[in-house]
């Protein structure tokens, strides 16, 4: 009787040893599996007002998300037409600022001093995933979101989100809120 008894407990022990070794296994093969895509959204628009830049908008990005704001002139050779299409690339960076993601998404309320009412600009609001705080890791996969964008950084390529908007000159501009667009959606 002892002897089956030896015999049944060793062969739940191999049985069991086995079984928790599929487990970690299928653990393992899990973790390998592509992560689904996420669509982001991020709404933004922006105001004007007598030397100031105003950005609001929306996202459900986590809260404490940074997001990159950039301000870039056009050269001044190039047309209003050129501007509006989308054809021409702007300069190097003027001036540029951050937002902080709020706690029910809404992209904190930022003010930029506008440098030069008499000049045309493209702002850029753009989320980096790589470049955020510790706390904030999103390992989703962006190609899908229509404002994806990769951009080279130091001989490195970033992946990201990027929303732009025209800031034409003052006595251009028509109305006092444009929303940003992607990138994929310019005539």
């Amino acid at each position: 009787m002892k002897v089956k008894w030896v015999l049944l407990s060793l062969a739940m022990l191999v049985l069991l040893s086995l079984l928790s070794g599929c487990r970690i296994s299928f653990t393992a093969a899990k973790e390998n599996q592509p992560r689904k895509p996420q669509n982001i959204m991020m709404d933004a628009s922006v105001s004007f007002k007598p030397h100031q830049i105003i950005i609001r908008g929306d996202t459900d990005l986590p809260p404490g998300s940074v997001l990159y704001i950039m301000l870039k002139p056009y050269d001044e050779t190039v047309s209003l037409e050129e501007i509006q299409t989308y054809q021409v690339e702007p300069d190097d960076i003027a001036l540029a600022s951050t937002a902080k993601v709020g706690k029910e998404g809404s992209i904190e309320l930022t003010v930029l001093k506008w440098p030069d009412p008499n000049k045309r600009y493209r702002l850029d609001l753009m989320f980096i995933p790589d470049n955020q705080p510790e706390d904030i890791k999103l390992g989703e996969n962006l190609k899908t979101n229509e404002s994806y964008i990769e951009i080279s950084e130091n001989g490195k390529t970033l992946t990201g989100l990027l929303l732009y908007v025209n800031v034409l000159k003052e006595d251009e501009v028509i109305g006092g809120t444009m929303d940003f667009i992607p990138k994929h959606n310019t005539p």
